[in-house]
Protein backbone atom coordinates (compact mmCIF):
# COMPACT_ATOMS: atom_id res chain seq x y z
CA UNK A 1 0.00 0.00 0.00
CA UNK A 2 2.62 2.23 -0.08
CA UNK A 3 3.28 4.71 -2.66
CA UNK A 4 6.26 5.06 -4.67
CA UNK A 5 7.74 7.82 -2.85
CA UNK A 6 7.45 6.62 0.80
CA UNK A 7 9.45 3.69 -0.71
CA UNK A 8 11.80 5.54 -1.08
CA UNK A 9 11.34 7.88 1.73
CA UNK A 10 11.47 4.28 3.97
CA UNK A 11 15.25 3.68 2.86
CA UNK A 12 16.01 7.23 4.76
CA UNK A 13 17.28 8.13 7.71
CA UNK A 14 16.80 11.79 8.34
CA UNK A 15 19.90 13.36 10.33
CA UNK A 16 18.51 17.47 9.81
CA UNK A 17 16.32 18.97 12.32
CA UNK A 18 14.46 21.06 9.95
CA UNK A 19 13.57 17.97 7.92
CA UNK A 20 11.81 16.18 10.52
CA UNK A 21 8.49 18.13 10.61
CA UNK A 22 5.04 16.61 11.17
CA UNK A 23 3.98 17.25 7.23
CA UNK A 24 7.64 14.95 6.30
CA UNK A 25 6.58 12.50 8.27
CA UNK A 26 3.01 12.19 7.86
CA UNK A 27 3.26 12.45 3.96
CA UNK A 28 6.79 10.46 2.82
CA UNK A 29 7.04 8.10 6.03
CA UNK A 30 10.63 7.76 6.35
CA UNK A 31 12.65 5.15 7.49
CA UNK A 32 13.75 6.75 10.30
CA UNK A 33 15.88 9.67 12.41
CA UNK A 34 18.76 10.06 14.21
CA UNK A 35 19.36 11.68 17.61
CA UNK A 36 22.55 13.67 18.74
CA UNK A 37 24.18 15.22 21.82
CA UNK A 38 21.59 18.24 21.16
CA UNK A 39 18.70 16.34 21.04
CA UNK A 40 19.67 14.72 24.93
CA UNK A 41 21.24 18.04 26.32
CA UNK A 42 19.54 19.24 29.44
CA UNK A 43 16.85 16.88 28.88
CA UNK A 44 15.36 14.15 31.27
CA UNK A 45 14.52 10.62 30.23
CA UNK A 46 11.00 11.19 29.93
CA UNK A 47 11.41 14.63 27.99
CA UNK A 48 13.36 12.68 25.34
CA UNK A 49 10.64 9.60 25.39
CA UNK A 50 8.17 12.02 24.98
CA UNK A 51 9.63 13.51 22.40
CA UNK A 52 10.14 10.50 20.23
CA UNK A 53 6.31 9.42 21.15
CA UNK A 54 5.31 12.32 19.51
CA UNK A 55 7.28 11.68 16.61
CA UNK A 56 6.08 8.06 16.21
CA UNK A 57 2.28 9.26 16.29
CA UNK A 58 2.61 11.18 12.82
CA UNK A 59 4.03 7.39 11.31
CA UNK A 60 1.76 4.94 10.10
CA UNK A 61 5.72 2.51 9.70
CA UNK A 62 7.18 3.86 12.96
CA UNK A 63 10.56 5.40 12.98
CA UNK A 64 13.89 3.70 13.53
CA UNK A 65 14.83 6.07 16.04
CA UNK A 66 18.43 6.03 16.21
CA UNK A 67 21.45 7.20 17.98
CA UNK A 68 25.37 6.49 17.44
CA UNK A 69 26.08 5.82 21.34
CA UNK A 70 29.22 4.47 21.25
CA UNK A 71 30.54 5.14 24.69
CA UNK A 72 33.91 6.71 25.26
CA UNK A 73 34.32 10.66 23.06
CA UNK A 74 30.96 9.40 21.07
CA UNK A 75 28.92 9.40 23.91
CA UNK A 76 25.75 11.37 22.54
CA UNK A 77 23.32 10.73 26.09
CA UNK A 78 25.82 12.56 28.59
CA UNK A 79 23.99 15.52 28.71
CA UNK A 80 21.33 14.24 30.08
CA UNK A 81 19.58 15.29 33.21
CA UNK A 82 17.14 14.61 36.20
CA UNK A 83 19.30 10.80 37.36
CA UNK A 84 21.86 9.83 37.47
CA UNK A 85 23.20 8.53 33.96
CA UNK A 86 25.93 5.55 33.29
CA UNK A 87 29.29 6.52 31.94
CA UNK A 88 29.80 4.34 29.37
CA UNK A 89 33.54 4.01 28.02
CA UNK A 90 35.06 3.23 24.86
CA UNK A 91 35.38 0.25 22.98
CA UNK A 92 39.23 -0.34 23.89
CA UNK A 93 38.93 0.59 27.39
CA UNK A 94 35.98 -1.27 27.95
CA UNK A 95 37.26 -4.57 26.43
CA UNK A 96 40.33 -4.54 28.62
CA UNK A 97 37.79 -4.74 31.43
CA UNK A 98 36.79 -8.06 30.27
CA UNK A 99 33.34 -9.98 29.43
CA UNK A 100 31.07 -9.49 32.21
CA UNK A 101 31.89 -5.84 31.80
CA UNK A 102 30.99 -5.66 28.34
CA UNK A 103 27.49 -7.88 29.01
CA UNK A 104 26.96 -5.03 31.86
CA UNK A 105 27.83 -1.80 30.08
CA UNK A 106 25.59 -3.00 27.07
CA UNK A 107 22.96 -4.07 29.26
CA UNK A 108 22.98 -0.46 30.85
CA UNK A 109 22.78 1.50 27.16
CA UNK A 110 19.99 -0.77 26.37
CA UNK A 111 17.86 -0.31 29.02
CA UNK A 112 18.54 3.65 29.05
CA UNK A 113 17.84 3.68 25.43
CA UNK A 114 14.85 1.85 25.02
CA UNK A 115 13.26 3.64 27.99
CA UNK A 116 13.68 6.72 25.74
CA UNK A 117 11.67 5.26 22.95
CA UNK A 118 15.15 4.54 21.06
CA UNK A 119 15.07 1.41 19.08
CA UNK A 120 18.42 1.47 17.47
CA UNK A 121 22.21 1.92 18.31
CA UNK A 122 24.89 2.30 15.56
CA UNK A 123 27.16 0.05 17.91
CA UNK A 124 29.61 -1.42 17.96
CA UNK A 125 32.36 -0.67 16.11
CA UNK A 126 33.69 -3.82 14.45
CA UNK A 127 36.94 -2.36 13.17
CA UNK A 128 40.39 -3.31 13.87
CA UNK A 129 42.83 -0.45 14.28
CA UNK A 130 45.97 -0.82 15.52
CA UNK A 131 47.84 2.98 14.96
CA UNK A 132 47.34 4.44 18.11
CA UNK A 133 47.39 7.46 16.03
CA UNK A 134 44.59 6.25 13.68
CA UNK A 135 41.32 8.36 13.75
CA UNK A 136 39.53 5.22 14.49
CA UNK A 137 41.72 3.98 17.33
CA UNK A 138 39.86 4.41 20.90
CA UNK A 139 36.75 3.83 18.84
CA UNK A 140 38.22 -0.11 17.89
CA UNK A 141 38.00 -2.32 20.87
CA UNK A 142 41.69 -3.80 19.86
CA UNK A 143 44.27 -4.15 17.25
CA UNK A 144 43.69 -8.12 17.84
CA UNK A 145 40.98 -8.86 14.85
CA UNK A 146 40.30 -12.15 17.53
CA UNK A 147 39.94 -9.63 19.81
CA UNK A 148 37.58 -7.25 18.11
CA UNK A 149 35.62 -10.42 17.11
CA UNK A 150 35.26 -11.48 20.89
CA UNK A 151 34.06 -8.26 21.52
CA UNK A 152 31.31 -7.54 18.74
CA UNK A 153 29.84 -10.98 19.26
CA UNK A 154 29.89 -10.06 22.74
CA UNK A 155 28.03 -6.85 22.27
CA UNK A 156 25.76 -8.39 19.74
CA UNK A 157 24.26 -11.09 21.72
CA UNK A 158 23.17 -8.47 23.90
CA UNK A 159 22.16 -5.96 21.90
CA UNK A 160 21.59 -7.00 18.17
CA UNK A 161 21.94 -3.66 16.20
CA UNK A 162 24.28 -2.58 13.84
CA UNK A 163 27.96 -2.87 12.64
CA UNK A 164 30.20 -0.55 11.37
CA UNK A 165 31.79 0.53 9.32
CA UNK A 166 32.18 -2.36 6.82
CA UNK A 167 34.74 -3.12 4.84
CA UNK A 168 37.18 -2.14 8.24
CA UNK A 169 37.98 1.13 8.76
CA UNK A 170 41.36 0.39 9.62
CA UNK A 171 44.18 3.03 10.16
CA UNK A 172 42.71 5.31 7.64
CA UNK A 173 42.03 9.28 8.54
CA UNK A 174 38.54 10.67 9.09
CA UNK A 175 36.42 10.69 5.83
CA UNK A 176 34.57 13.56 7.13
CA UNK A 177 37.63 15.38 6.28
CA UNK A 178 38.83 14.06 2.89
CA UNK A 179 39.19 10.76 0.94
CA UNK A 180 40.76 7.40 2.62
CA UNK A 181 42.24 4.95 0.35
CA UNK A 182 43.04 1.79 1.86
CA UNK A 183 45.97 -0.01 -0.39
CA UNK A 184 45.83 -3.16 1.49
CA UNK A 185 44.78 -6.47 -0.10
CA UNK A 186 42.00 -8.74 -0.45
CA UNK A 187 43.49 -11.46 1.73
CA UNK A 188 44.29 -8.87 4.61
CA UNK A 189 40.62 -7.95 4.74
CA UNK A 190 39.73 -11.71 5.45
CA UNK A 191 42.36 -12.50 7.39
CA UNK A 192 42.09 -9.48 9.88
CA UNK A 193 39.25 -7.10 9.21
CA UNK A 194 36.20 -9.12 8.20
CA UNK A 195 36.68 -11.21 11.02
CA UNK A 196 34.45 -8.79 13.42
CA UNK A 197 31.71 -8.46 11.13
CA UNK A 198 31.57 -12.31 10.69
CA UNK A 199 31.63 -12.95 14.41
CA UNK A 200 28.78 -10.08 14.59
CA UNK A 201 26.69 -11.38 11.73
CA UNK A 202 26.82 -14.84 13.31
CA UNK A 203 25.83 -13.56 16.46
CA UNK A 204 22.52 -11.86 14.79
CA UNK A 205 23.44 -8.45 14.04
CA UNK A 206 20.62 -7.03 11.85
CA UNK A 207 22.22 -4.03 9.98
CA UNK A 208 25.76 -3.03 8.91
CA UNK A 209 26.74 0.48 8.05
CA UNK A 210 29.52 0.75 4.78
CA UNK A 211 32.26 2.95 5.11
CA UNK A 212 33.75 5.98 2.94
CA UNK A 213 37.05 4.10 3.45
CA UNK A 214 38.14 3.44 -0.81
CA UNK A 215 38.99 -0.71 -1.10
CA UNK A 216 41.49 -0.12 -3.93
CA UNK A 217 42.06 -3.87 -3.93
CA UNK A 218 38.17 -4.20 -5.19
CA UNK A 219 36.94 -0.80 -6.11
CA UNK A 220 39.49 1.56 -6.58
CA UNK A 221 37.08 4.18 -8.19
CA UNK A 222 34.32 4.65 -5.20
CA UNK A 223 34.49 4.63 -1.96
CA UNK A 224 32.94 1.63 -0.10
CA UNK A 225 29.74 3.42 0.65
CA UNK A 226 29.02 3.63 -3.31
CA UNK A 227 30.38 0.08 -4.42
CA UNK A 228 28.44 -2.30 -5.89
CA UNK A 229 31.31 -4.79 -5.85
CA UNK A 230 31.99 -4.04 -2.23
CA UNK A 231 28.21 -4.31 -1.29
CA UNK A 232 28.64 -7.77 -3.36
CA UNK A 233 31.58 -9.07 -0.84
CA UNK A 234 29.38 -8.10 1.82
CA UNK A 235 26.12 -10.28 0.54
CA UNK A 236 27.49 -13.06 -0.66
CA UNK A 237 31.47 -13.79 0.95
CA UNK A 238 29.73 -12.63 4.36
CA UNK A 239 26.35 -13.77 3.20
CA UNK A 240 24.85 -11.12 5.23
CA UNK A 241 20.91 -10.73 4.29
CA UNK A 242 20.23 -7.93 6.72
CA UNK A 243 19.94 -3.89 6.40
CA UNK A 244 23.01 -2.45 5.10
CA UNK A 245 23.34 1.22 5.63
CA UNK A 246 25.77 3.60 4.18
CA UNK A 247 27.55 6.59 5.88
CA UNK A 248 26.66 9.47 6.25
CA UNK A 249 27.00 10.74 2.40
CA UNK A 250 27.08 14.91 4.18
CA UNK A 251 30.93 13.87 4.69
CA UNK A 252 33.60 15.23 1.86
CA UNK A 253 35.03 11.98 1.20
CA UNK A 254 31.73 12.07 -1.05
CA UNK A 255 31.04 15.72 -1.37
CA UNK A 256 34.28 16.52 -2.91
CA UNK A 257 33.18 14.26 -5.98
CA UNK A 258 29.58 14.56 -6.24
CA UNK A 259 26.48 16.33 -5.09
CA UNK A 260 24.70 14.93 -2.38
CA UNK A 261 21.88 14.50 -5.02
CA UNK A 262 23.98 12.20 -7.08
CA UNK A 263 25.18 10.69 -4.13
CA UNK A 264 21.99 9.20 -3.16
CA UNK A 265 21.51 7.92 -6.04
CA UNK A 266 24.95 6.15 -6.31
CA UNK A 267 23.98 5.15 -2.50
CA UNK A 268 20.64 3.11 -3.93
CA UNK A 269 22.33 1.35 -7.26
CA UNK A 270 25.21 0.25 -5.15
CA UNK A 271 23.28 -1.79 -2.81
CA UNK A 272 22.45 -0.07 -0.13
CA UNK A 273 19.44 -0.42 1.46
CA UNK A 274 19.05 3.06 3.29
CA UNK A 275 21.11 6.39 3.61
CA UNK A 276 21.51 8.92 6.51
CA UNK A 277 19.50 11.96 4.83
CA UNK A 278 20.86 15.51 5.75
CA UNK A 279 18.93 17.42 2.87
CA UNK A 280 15.89 15.30 2.71
CA UNK A 281 14.41 17.46 -0.42
CA UNK A 282 18.25 16.79 -2.31
CA UNK A 283 18.13 12.87 -1.13
CA UNK A 284 14.34 12.63 -2.55
CA UNK A 285 15.15 14.34 -5.35
CA UNK A 286 18.23 12.11 -6.26
CA UNK A 287 16.69 9.00 -5.50
CA UNK A 288 13.52 9.70 -7.93
CA UNK A 289 16.32 10.21 -10.75
CA UNK A 290 17.92 7.23 -10.11
CA UNK A 291 14.51 5.19 -10.20
CA UNK A 292 13.64 7.22 -13.22
CA UNK A 293 16.74 6.42 -15.30
CA UNK A 294 16.85 2.69 -14.07
CA UNK A 295 19.94 3.15 -12.07
CA UNK A 296 17.45 0.83 -9.59
CA UNK A 297 14.51 -0.49 -10.75
CA UNK A 298 10.77 -0.91 -8.51
CA UNK A 299 11.88 -4.41 -7.63
CA UNK A 300 15.11 -3.70 -6.08
CA UNK A 301 13.58 -1.07 -4.48
CA UNK A 302 10.84 -3.22 -3.25
CA UNK A 303 13.74 -5.83 -2.01
CA UNK A 304 15.30 -3.12 -0.23
CA UNK A 305 12.06 -2.28 1.92
CA UNK A 306 10.98 -5.50 2.44
CA UNK A 307 14.62 -6.13 4.70
CA UNK A 308 13.82 -2.39 6.44
CA UNK A 309 10.22 -3.91 7.39
CA UNK A 310 11.82 -7.17 8.57
CA UNK A 311 13.85 -5.59 10.70
CA UNK A 312 11.42 -3.39 12.52
CA UNK A 313 9.18 -6.49 12.77
CA UNK A 314 11.95 -7.76 14.72
CA UNK A 315 11.89 -4.94 16.75
CA UNK A 316 8.41 -5.22 17.47
CA UNK A 317 7.81 -1.81 16.05
CA UNK A 318 5.42 -3.41 13.28
CA UNK A 319 3.00 -6.68 13.75
CA UNK A 320 1.81 -8.86 11.03
CA UNK A 321 -1.65 -7.98 10.12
Amino acid sequence: TMTMEQKLAQCMILTNEKDITAGNLQRYQPGGIIFFGVDFQGKTVEQVRTRVESLQQCMRVPLFIGVDEEGGEISRVKGLIGEEIPVFDSARLLYAKGEAKIIKDTEQKTDLLQRMGINLNFDPVADVVTDPNAYMYDRSASDDPEKVADYVETVISVMKDSLKHFPGYGNNGNTHATFATDHRGLETYRKQDFLPYEAGIASGAEMIMVSHITMECVDEENPASLSLAVHDLLRDELAFDGVILADDLNMQAVLKKMSLEEATGKALAAGNDMIFSADFGASMKGATEALKKGEITEEELNVAVRRILRYKLHLGLIEME
